[in-house]
């Protein structure tokens, strides 16, 4: 499913929209350029957790947790080396407790990410803060939950 979003507010929109729609356990990987807006969806599904905080880029911590109905962990795996660095987060862990997962930069980590998990790659377009997002679900229930999307 491809969608277009005109401005932050509507990509924060279609961020809380997931967000709604996000379970225990669920794991979305966040694709896309630096400045792409990774960051900015996040913000939106967190606002569709009922999270109050204010959501940041985890660049620099690479792992920020928000607490609402569900726990947010907010990953960003840009900085990482090798792959084993994953462990210390223990993603796996945060995912069997009930959080719930966004990663930005899972390229950096391929063969850490297992499915089911929705993929979401946000990329720029020409016009001034517009941006495609397209969301491929990678097995279990994500096909028929972002349908909801539609």
């Amino acid at each position: 499913m491809t969608k277009w979003t005109r401005s932050a507010r509507e990509t924060v929109a279609l961020g809380e929209a997931l967000g709604r729609l996000l379970g225990p356990g669920d794991l979305v990987l966040l694709r896309g350029e630096i400045g792409a807006g990774k960051t900015t969806f996040t913000k939106g599904v967190a606002a569709g957790l009922g999270i109050d905080d204010t959501v940041v880029s985890p660049t620099f911590m690479l792992h920020c947790i928000y607490e609402g109905r569900l726990t947010l962990n907010h990953f960003d795996f840009y900085r990482l080396d090798d792959p084993s660095e994953t462990l210390i987060f223990a993603l796996d862990e945060t995912l069997e407790a009930g959080g719930v997962a966004l990663v930005e930069w899972p390229d950096r980590v391929p063969d850490v990410l297992r499915p089911p998990y929705l993929d979401v790659e946000l990329a720029l377009t020409e016009a001034d803060d517009e941006r495609t997002l397209t969301l491929g679900p990678v097995g279990g229930d994500w096909a028929e939950r972002i349908a909801e999307l539609a």
